[in-house]
């Protein structure tokens, strides 16, 4: 990779490069170096050309660890390979959620991968299958594509591909930062301009609370929610997780009725105060 620019622009500094590989004859790679923020976002445009012969894609991030400590997210909760995988499993790559967080003495740092869930810690896949999970380093490994399984799946791969990739520093492994940061990066916010033929007046004024906001419930920064339809199409469907493995207790803020219901949308009952969020649960509330 050799690099081609340097730009200012209206959230940080932009730092472009670019390069090839065998079966890769272009590879761009941006990065974000945020003024208000730690983060630091990545982005990485390629082209693939087909090749039959066995081969393997990946994205590097050699963090600088010593003594690191690997942990991924699943749909609730965090898994550490060293201590929660059983002897013999699979503890060449993983799949995550939303993050992962490489920690040890010194500091630890969050990273996410917004279109490619493979990873690999401390090495590439070299079909070691080591008994235990055991890091040769601190670096991480994005496994974007490979063609090593002959069944159900191409013999060969091709086309363009961009990735979204984010890290941020942390202090210590903290899964709510790391949590967070994954879904900000799936699901950036949606920007969209009000033009003149949007209002019925053009003259500048304040835009209100209530008017600037479609939903704000109040929750804690260890709670997120997602937001739908409903089946029945009534009222707005919220679901709450908690990110910390902590739980507690949630009153959300809302004017109108909140009722409780289970994972398939079936209703319990009217919710009057606040609501039980145990360690890493999901509840499910319908907004009327």
């Amino acid at each position: 990779m050799r690099p081609v620019g340097l730009r200012r622009t209206y959230d940080g500094w932009r730092l472009r490069a670019v390069g090839s590989a065998p079966s890769l004859p272009h590879v761009e790679v941006d990065i974000l170096l945020r003024d208000a923020d730690d983060r630091v976002d990545v982005l990485v445009r390629l082209e693939k050309e087909r090749e039959p012969a066995k081969e393997s894609v990946y994205v590097a991030f050699p963090f600088a660890h010593e003594q690191p400590r690997f942990r991924y997210d699943r749909q609730q909760g965090w898994i550490d390979p060293a201590a929660d995988h059983a002897p013999g499993a699979c503890q060449e790559w993983f799949t995550t959620q939303h993050g992962v967080v490489v920690a040890s003495p010194s500091g630890a740092v969050a990273w996410t991968s917004a279109d490619a869930p493979l990873f690999t810690a401390g090495d590439i896949v070299r079909g070691a299958w080591p008994e235990r999970f055991a890091p040769a380093s601190g670096a991480l490994y994005s496994w974007v594509m490979n063609n090593y399984w002959p069944t159900n799946t191409p013999p060969e791969q091709d086309g363009t591909l961009t990735l979204r990739y984010a890290f941020r520093p942390l202090p210590a492994f903290d899964p709510v930062a790391a949590g967070r940061l994954g879904r900000e990066v799936r699901a950036a916010p949606m920007v969209s301009e009000v033009t003149r033929l949007d209002k019925f007046d053009t003259g500048p004024r304040p835009l209100d609370a209530p008017a600037g906001s479609l939903l704000d419930l109040g929750l804690p920064g260890w709670a997120a929610a997602t937001v739908a339809e409903p089946r029945d199409r009534t009222g707005l469907l919220v679901r709450l997780q908690d990110l910390s493995g902590q739980g507690g207790e949630i009153r959300p803020r809302h004017p109108g009725r909140i009722v409780l219901c289970r994972a398939d949308e079936t209703e319990v009952g009217e919710l009057d105060g606040s609501v039980r969020l145990g360690p890493w649960a999901v509840i499910t509330l319908k907004l009327l």
